[in-house]
């Protein structure tokens, strides 16, 4: 378990879609189950936009629910 946070820096949501995009394919193919958690209210409203785009499920006062915005990335 590890907590990264980023400030306001210019260019970070591309960089950090790529990088879900990257997980979730290698998540599928390894039919594996990754929890990605992250503070509601320390995270702007784009990125977590873009996070429910990279995640299939949310969880949120402690149920899950599937994200209607994730988007199935192509398997490695």
């Amino acid at each position: 378990m590890g907590s990264v946070e980023w400030g306001q820096q210019e260019g970070i949501i591309p960089i950090l879609e790529e990088f879900e995009n990257e997980a979730d394919k290698l998540v599928n193919k390894g039919r594996l189950h990754l929890v990605c958690a992250y503070d509601e209210e320390r995270v702007p409203e784009v990125l977590k936009l873009a996070l429910m785009k990279c995640h299939p499920y949310l969880i949120l006062e402690n149920k899950i629910i599937p994200s209607n915005l994730y988007v199935m990335t192509d398997a490695v």
